[in-house]
């Protein structure tokens, strides 16, 4: 009845591959028997759900013994099924966006690496400007979500459900729950969080390991599709009139005597400027002395796991361990000062699929599809910096971590910031007087 993979030479059992199991589909008067509904119980079209990839949950029926030369063998059919998770074979809009490239495939770009968090816990707590403006950032999320789905017709799948902190090391626990104590300082009652033992959350969360001997949890964090976000964002700066110059790599910035900049560009053809907001990530590095920016922006590499997609849904974010909304897993939250060295290394894989497991166990049965570094772009204190040069008025420097969170605003106060209109905010604060 059911085919288990076996071992050439030994003929034993290798788990090498999984069991399988032949049944059949009913189908007679050109009309498929078979039910078939998707996550949310309603009936499907069994045509485009049950199809090649598609993970499902079935009620089969036995329909008989048969004998035949000898020989007898069992049949079954498949009375209903409940598709937990269906391949995406159509996007619904076309996801290939060639003209949208900003540069070659082995460029350093953290917005193809980021993990995708909206998230406030540990951020600012010896910083109070930041612990400030992270807070406003993730209350503004919600609305800017939606202006951007509007926007560009891709839904980023913001979820701000809360997420988790969990510690394996009961110091570290208490180091952290002091940090947090000082940013609620910092932030008063916009922000919050709970603290639990291991035994609070194993009641709460049936699975999470017994390694595990606590966390903490704050309701305002949540995550959102950090490639699809950044589509997003390509397709509202053209919608809103923008444009974007692919293959325009900047080499040298230069100062108009009648004002405004000149950029010339790896091509030698050569673009004006009223203004110029560097925010080129670890781009910046090579151009910012050219506006007199004193800034020491560096590479932090950071690695990450993906799983395979999963039907079932995790039942927890964190900072290190998410699903994103197609299925796959996340695993990350590494750090390492390594220059401009973006590759993955296996004592860190190890090192993240071991966490994964002792905070849930049950992922040590999925399989890992891909690992990959990628590089963080960070300040000398890692706080963000929105400066404006003295010596070249009408230049700017953005440069920041947590460009996910951060984003909301980004969007909105920082051009009233570069327009120094009466809504501009004050980050003096986030000057790079302060290095």
């Amino acid at each position: 009845v059911v085919n288990v993979s076996m071992d050439k030479e030994t003929l034993e059992p290798d788990g090498k591959w999984p069991d399988t199991a032949k049944t059949k589909v009913q189908y007679y008067d050109g009309v498929f028997k078979t039910e078939v509904y998707n996550e949310k119980r309603e009936p499907v079209d069994i045509k485009e759900w049950l199809i090649k990839g598609a993970q499902v949950a079935s009620l089969i029926e036995c329909t008989g013994i048969w004998f035949a030369g000898g020989k007898f063998g069992i049949g079954f059919k498949v009375v209903q099924s409940q598709v937990l998770y269906k391949p995406q074979d159509s996007f619904g809009y076309c996801a290939i966006e060639m003209s949208d490239s900003d540069g070659e495939d082995s460029d350093a770009r953290a917005s193809f690496g980021n993990f995708g968090l909206v998230w406030g816990q540990g951020k600012g707590w010896n910083f109070a400007p930041y612990a400030k403006l992270t807070v406003d950032a993730i209350a503004a999320w919600e609305d800017f979500s939606k202006n951007l789905n509007d926007l560009s017709g891709l839904d980023v799948s913001l979820d701000q459900n809360g997420g988790f902190e969990f510690f394996t090391d009961p110091d570290k626990l208490n180091n952290f729950i002091s940090m947090l104590e000082i940013q609620k300082g910092h932030a008063g009652n916009r922000f919050n969080y709970e603290a639990l033992s291991g035994d609070e959350l194993r009641n709460q969360i049936p699975g999470i390991g017994s390694k595990v001997v606590g966390a903490t949890f704050s309701q305002l964090d949540g995550h959102i599709n950090p490639l699809r976000f950044l589509r997003a964002l390509r397709r509202a700066v053209k919608v809103l009139g923008g444009q974007i110059k692919s293959n325009a790599s900047v080499k040298k910035i230069t100062s108009n005597k009648d004002g405004g900049f000149s950029l010339i560009l790896a091509n030698g053809s050569v673009t004006s400027s009223e203004k110029v907001i560097l925010c080129a990530g670890l781009g910046a590095i090579k151009l910012a002395d050219q506006l007199a920016f004193k800034t020491n922006i560096r590479p932090e590499r950071g690695e990450l796991l993906i799983t395979e997609k999963l039907g079932d849904q995790l039942p927890f974010i964190s900072s290190t361990i998410r699903q994103v909304d197609e299925g796959g897993i996340q695993i990350g939250g590494t750090h390492a000062d390594v220059g401009m060295d973006d590759n993955e290394t296996l004592d860190i894989m190890v090192d993240l699929a071991r966490h994964a497991v002792e905070i849930y166990p049950a992922l040590s049965n999925v399989r890992v599809l891909r690992a990959w570094g990628a590089l963080r772009v960070m300040s000398p204190d890692g706080y963000p910096v929105y400066a404006q040069s003295e010596e070249y008025p009408g230049a700017y420097l953005i440069t920041c971590h947590s460009g996910v969170t951060l984003a909301s605003l980004h969007a909105s106060i920082l051009s009233d910031w570069i327009e120094n209109n009466v809504r501009a905010p004050n980050l003096e604060a986030f000057n790079e007087n302060r290095f």
